[in-house]
């Protein structure tokens, strides 16, 4: 397929379309559409996969915007974006969102195992090829340190700054965390 613009597509008018990833034949992408969607929308090929306003699953939510899908070899994508309780003008929560179940793996205000407080951002996230694990950098508020801190989560890990160190004689601490990428074995790399 070709990715041009404007163009409609699915009954919508997309008038920009930004940051494609291949992934065989596959073309994801992110499209700014005028209307019915009046923000940024995740794409695969000619399918809408994330559109402002849609409900997310069973989940109460409904997206404000979303960004580039990751695919992955089966069936699951990933999807990042902002969300908001349906039908509500509640300030905006930072989600990631599994498809095609529609299912949130993670949201600024929650708390994930081995955090001492809720995420307050969400700065990376990325899935392995075959989309059984996925790891993300966040901020979380401690309630130890009672300070913004930040940490790199994976499918069912955590890993805090007391636990890394640099591989050089002085071993100082991590400054902070850029992005980690995560591999079909589960290695992290950051």
């Amino acid at each position: 397929g070709t990715l041009r613009s404007p163009q409609t597509i699915a009954g919508y008018t997309q008038e920009s379309v930004f940051w494609p990833r291949v992934k065989g034949l596959d073309i994801a992408y992110t499209s700014i559409a005028p209307a019915p969607a009046q923000w940024f929308s995740s794409w695969i090929n000619d399918t809408p996969i994330a559109l402002p306003g849609d409900l997310i699953g069973a989940t109460g939510l409904e997206w404000l915007g979303s960004s580039t899908p990751i695919m992955t070899s089966g069936q699951r994508v990933f999807v990042r974006g902002s969300a908001r309780p349906a039908g509500t003008q509640d300030p905006s929560t930072g989600v990631i969102v599994r498809y095609p179940a529609g299912t949130v793996v993670m949201s600024t205000g929650t708390m994930l195992g081995g955090l001492s407080g809720p995420i307050t951002q969400i700065h990376s996230f990325d899935s392995s090829p075959d989309g059984n694990w996925w790891v993300a950098v966040v901020t979380y508020a401690s309630s130890v340190t009672g300070q913004s801190e930040q940490a790199i989560l994976d499918t069912g890990s955590t890993y805090l700054f007391p636990s890394f160190t640099r591989a050089t004689t002085e071993n100082p601490a991590w400054e902070s965390f850029t992005a980690a990428f995560v591999n079909d074995q589960r290695g992290v790399t950051f």
